[in-house]
Formats: structure tokens, C-alpha cells, sequence
């Protein structure tokens, strides 16, 4: 009796802690963690996924989230039953890994089936079978909105009857094959899209050898779906090799494949800018330092070889993988592009060639023009004639000017002689587009659609030293400023600053100077020529005496008694100078020093001297 009693009551302790240890982890949270998918009906958690998977073809390793298919069989003789469904919405990234030769067997409905939102993932080095001995399988299904990748993995699949279909894809909105082998037979139809929403498989590396797939997702061939359908891994590896581009050499267009099976052919280069915008190289261009540039080159088959129609190539230009950017049963055009030229390419463009590391020393090839990016000057020499190349939209070219700028704080030094600059058609002469100073011992030709053209709200021009600018506006203005309308209004911006004992001449079928914000004459300077003609503020133009712009003439500034002879100070050299000589021998009184021989006195042999500076002597 008391034994009885005794295990009475141990039976009800047992009960009662049962119950607080089940109430316990229900209050601290320790239910089963519920990994998403289900084995055979059975839904995997945290509570049984070993003890399910023990002595079984598969097991779980939940820290990394994948699923791994091993050596052996899963199987099931109860109808309708699927293998493996994962829930997307549950576990939106399991990874399937394929270790040894698994297999899918029995009378299942589904092989692998997906439901919810998920990026799912088949790969592994294994090979995994399914065949189902139902008459209406549906091996790999989805019921969700699943992204699935097959990748490197082989998957056999038989699955026989009427309405059998090897994989429906009514419902992925993304099926990708990476490098995969697949075998699908059917009597039905092999790969298929019932039900609307049809992808067509994206294929890396692979191809459909029997057949091709159209555009919602069915595989085909001439004599309409197939019932076998075979995807086989790209074994062809092509190897291109093109010249490389070096800065200051012009593209080269040899191209050349080690393969038997495709030739390379047809190279065409193109230039890369950071927006991804690319453009193909004008003839005569040479490369860039900083700059990506991209090569197109086209692959044929060889006799008796073809391109599959989806068929993804593995492709390598010198060594690195490129990419296919067109692709056809005849051709396959390919890409590479480049990284940058190591090197610094300079804002600033001379006869169409950008000035860079390469080229500094000696922009045109005969010692004649350079940079010094140290100081920021380009320095011209006597003999030197600088043409535009391109047209006015063309960046490339420095938009068809002779010379065009966007360095702030540039010199150019004419160091002697005369340099001529011509724009390209209906192309500015010199186009600046940051402050810039002219000076030196020479002369500088600007001629253009605008001679000589400050392009830019925030930058000035001053002509410097002993330096001639000449600028000669075939179609519009002659030397200009930059000027922008807004609502209605017109605003001025840039100064021009003349100094020294430069000379500027201008003239322009609009205006010869106009769009000045300012005009700021230094060191004695003064408009000499035409006539009458004065700075006019409110016109910001060198104008006549009536307000009007002076339009195809040549404006002349010089500094006033800079020239040696110029008694009058009228800017030039003429009898009137040896007449005021006559009239300071006489005791009045010149503008101008007429001690023109620098012997301390004025005599008839300082009116000798203006005879012989007019005579050139």
C-alpha cells in the first residue's frame, strides 16, 4: 500500500515538473526554431534536424544555411508527397549543396519545391538524380516568386508521362545556369512555362546543345518542344590577344585567337568616360594618359563549328575574361575595357592632342611647344603653325580650338617669333577656359570662329610682357569675353587686362573686342586704331564715337611711347614724330622724349633717327 502511494505521488511530481518546465520555456522563449523547409513532409527545426537527417542521405548545417545533398537515396512511396519544399518567406536564401551522387526516388509528386519569396541556390560538385515513377511529376516547381541558381552542379532528371515536365518555371522570375550540366527526359515536354509569368534561363557558360529556349521559358528546337532537353557546360575557352593601348600611340588593329574553333577579327576601339558614355576613337588618335578605353573585336566560327544561340562562351583578351556584348548563330562580338592609363592628363589641349605625362616635353614632336605643369605654362616657339582637330562638341579633341584650356592660373609664353593658331571649321582660334596670362617676346595668332575666346564665368585674360595677340574672328567676335541672358538680363563677367609692352590687335566679322565685363588698360596703353574708337562701358565693347561696336576692323591697343621714335605718342612711328623733334630743337614743348639717339641732346641727328626707325633700321 505504501509503495503504491509512493509512486503516486512520484507520477504526479513528475506531472508537475513537467508542466513548469514546459511553462518555464514557453515563458523564456525556447520553442523550436523553425529552419524553413521541409524534408519528406517533415518540417525541419532546431528541435529535430538531426535526429531526421541521422543515417540519411542529407544533413543541415544551420550556421552557414545550407542543406547538403550526400551519397545515397530519398525516397518515398506515398503518393502525391514532395521531397524538399522550402518555404522563401520562412528562409529566403537556403543554399542547396549537392556533396556526392544523391538521388531523388519513389512516387513523389515534387521534387524540389519552392513557395514564397526567396534567391535560392543549387550548386556543388555532385550530381543529383530525380525520377519519379508517377506519370505526372513536376520535378522543380515554383509556387512563389523564386530566384533560383543551378550552378556547377549535374542534375539528372527523368520524369515520364503525358503532362510530365522536367522543371516548370511558371512562377521564378529568375532561373539562372552557371557552368551546370542538366539531362532532361520526358514524354511530355522538358522544359516548359505553364501558367504565365515564363523566364527564359540566363546561361553563364553553358548552353542548350539540342535546342534553344525562347523568351517565356520553353525549350525548342524546329520540330517544336523538346522532350529531352540537354544542357551542357561551355568547354571552349577562347583566347584573344590585341596591342594595348600606350599613351601616345594610335590604336592598333591587330587581333588574333587561340582557338580552332572561332577566329578573331574586326578590332574597333572605343574611348570610356566615367558616365559609362564610350565613343569611338577618331582616325589619328593617339592615347591618353588617365583615360579607359574599351576594345570590340568580333569572333566566326570556324568550319564546322557554330555558336548555339545562347551559347556563353568563356572569352579572355590578354589574359583577363571579357565579356560578350553581342551574340548571334554567326558572330559573337566581345569587350574588354581597360583599366586607366597610369599617368596625369592635363586640362589642356593643343592642336587636338591632350597634353599629359607622356607628351609634356614635347606636345608636337619637333621641340617646338611644352608644358610645365609645375608652373602651369605652355611654352610656343617661333615657326610654330597649331590647327584644331574635331569639331565643336567634340571634348576629346579640346572641341576643334587650336588651343583650348581649362587650366586655371595658365601661361602661355610665346618665347619668339610668330605662332599661328587656326581652329578647326566653324571652331574657336583660342579657347580659354580658366585664368590665363600671354606674354613673351613674340607674336600669338588667334583665328577662329572667335579669334580668341574666354569662355568661362570666372577667369580672366591678361596679355603680358613684350607679346603681340593678334585675334581674328572669321565668323563672330575677335576677342571675347564670356556673356550669359538669364531672365531676360545679359551679364559680363570676365576682365581683360592689357600691360607691359604687349600689343593686341583685333578684329571680327560681329565685333573685334566685345563681351568684356571690363577693360583695363595699364602701363600707358591706349586704343590707337580705328580712329576714334574708345572703350565703351555700357556696350562692353571697343566702339566708334557714335556708341557702335567696331565691326571689321582691326582694333589696335599699344602702350603709348613704348616704341622707340614715338615722340607724339601716338603709338606709331611716322614723320609727325621727326616734325615734334624739329619743333623740341625749336625749345616747345613734346609729349614725348625726343632724345631719340640717348646722347643727352636734341639735334638734327635725333630727327635722323626717326627716319631711320621708319626705314626699319
Amino acid at each position: 500500500m505504501e509503495v503504491k502511494t509512493i509512486t503516486n505521488q512520484l507520477n504526479i511530481m513528475k506531472k508537475f515538473y513537467f508542466l513548469l518546465f514546459a511553462l518555464l520555456a514557453i515563458a523564456t522563449g525556447m520553442q523550436a526554431t523553425d529552419y524553413g523547409f521541409k524534408m519528406l513532409s517533415y518540417s525541419i527545426t532546431s528541435d529535430n534536424y538531426q535526429k531526421l537527417s541521422a543515417g540519411k542521405a542529407w544533413y543541415y548545417d544551420p550556421a552557414a544555411n545550407v542543406l547538403h545533398l550526400t551519397e545515397g537515396t530519398i525516397s518515398t512511396a506515398i503518393p502525391n508527397t514532395t521531397i524538399l519544399r522550402i518555404d522563401g518567406d520562412v528562409n529566403p536564401t537556403l543554399k542547396i549543396q549537392v556533396d556526392g551522387n544523391c538521388s531523388f526516388t519513389g512516387t513523389f509528386s515534387s521534387g524540389i519545391e519552392f513557395v514564397g519569396n526567396g534567391q535560392h541556390t543549387i550548386c556543388g560538385n555532385g550530381t543529383l538524380t530525380m525520377n519519379s515513377s508517377r506519370t505526372d511529376p513536376q520535378v522543380i516547381l515554383s509556387y512563389g516568386n523564386t530566384s533560383l541558381t543551378i550552378k556547377d552542379v549535374t542534375i539528372n532528371i527523368e520524369a515520364w508521362g503525358p503532362a510530365a515536365v522536367g522543371l516548370v518555371s511558371n512562377r521564378f522570375y529568375e532561373v539562372i545556369l552557371d557552368y551546370c550540366e542538366m539531362n532532361i527526359k520526358t514524354s511530355g515536354l522538358a522544359w516548359a512555362a505553364f501558367g504565365g509569368n515564363g523566364v527564359s534561363p540566363k546561361l553563364k557558360k553553358c548552353f542548350l546543345s539540342n535546342g534553344v529556349f525562347s523568351g517565356t521559358g520553353n525549350a525548342y528546337d524546329s520540330d517544336g518542344n523538346l522532350k529531352e532537353a540537354y544542357i551542357k557546360r561551355s568547354t571552349c575557352v577562347v583566347s584573344v590577344n590585341v596591342d594595348e593601348p600606350v599613351v601616345g600611340n594610335s590604336p592598333s588593329f591587330n587581333c588574333t585567337a587561340n582557338s580552332e574553333e572561332y577566329y578573331a577579327t574586326t578590332v574597333e576601339w572605343h574611348g570610356v568616360r566615367d558616365s559609362g558614355y564610350h565613343f569611338v576613337l577618331p582616325n589619328g588618335y593617339t592615347y591618353q594618359m588617365g583615360e579607359t578605353y574599351r576594345v570590340y573585336a568580333i569572333l566566326y566560327p570556324t568550319e564546322g563549328n557554330r555558336f548555339a544561340e545562347e551559347e556563353d562562351l568563356t572569352i579572355y583578351v590578354n589574359g583577363k575574361e571579357a565579356e560578350i556584348d553581342n551574340m548571334s548563330s554567326g558572330f559573337v562580338t566581345l569587350k574588354y575595357t581597360f583599366p586607366a592609363l597610369v599617368g596625369t592628363s592635363y586640362d589642356l589641349w593643343v592642336g587636338g592632342v591632350q597634353v599629359n605625362d607622356f607628351n609634356k616635353d614635347n606636345i608636337d614632336g619637333n621641340g617646338k611647344m611644352k608644358y610645365n605643369p609645375a608652373t602651369s605654362t605652355l611654352s610656343l616657339l617661333d615657326g610654330v603653325t597649331i590647327t584644331g582637330q574635331g569639331s565643336a562638341t567634340d571634348g576629346t579633341t579640346g572641341y576643334g580650338a587650336g588651343i583650348y584650356s581649362e587650366v586655371d592660373g595658365l601661361t602661355i609664353d610665346v618665347a619668339s617669333g610668330g605662332v599661328e593658331v587656326i581652329g578647326a571649321d566653324d571652331c574657336h582660334g583660342i579657347y580659354l577656359r580658366g585664368k590665363t596670362t600671354i606674354k613673351g617676346e613674340g607674336s600669338l595668332s588667334g583665328k577662329g570662329y572667335i579669334g580668341v575666346f574666354m569662355g568661362s564665368n570666372s577667369a580672366d585674360l591678361t596679355i603680358d610682357g613684350n607679346v603681340m595677340l593678334v585675334a581674328e574672328g572669321i565668323t563672330s567676335n575677335g576677342l571675347c569675353g564670356y556673356v550669359r541672358g538669364f531672365a531676360g538680363n545679359i551679364f559680363y563677367y570676365t576682365t581683360l587686362t592689357i600691360k607691359g609692352k604687349a600689343k593686341v590687335m583685333a578684329k571680327g566679322e560681329l565685333s573685334s573686342v566685345r563681351n568684356w565685363n571690363d577693360l583695363v588698360l595699364e602701363d600707358s596703353h591706349a586704343i590707337t586704331s580705328p580712329t576714334g574708337a574708345v572703350w565703351n562701358a555700357d556696350k562692353h565693347a571697343v566702339c566708334d564715337a557714335s556708341g557702335n561696336p567696331i565691326v571689321g576692323e582691326w582694333v589696335v591697343i599699344k602702350r603709348l611711347g613704348a616704341l622707340k621714335g614715338d615722340v607724339n605718342l601716338d603709338g606709331d612711328v611716322t614723320i609727325a614724330d621727326g616734325v615734334a623733334v624739329l619743333n623740341a630743337m625749336a625749345g616747345q614743348s613734346v609729349p614725348g622724349n625726343p632724345d631719340i639717339n640717348g646722347d643727352s641732346d636734341i639735334t638734327i641727328a635725333d630727327f635722323v633717327a626717326v627716319l631711320n626707325i621708319m626705314a626699319g633700321q
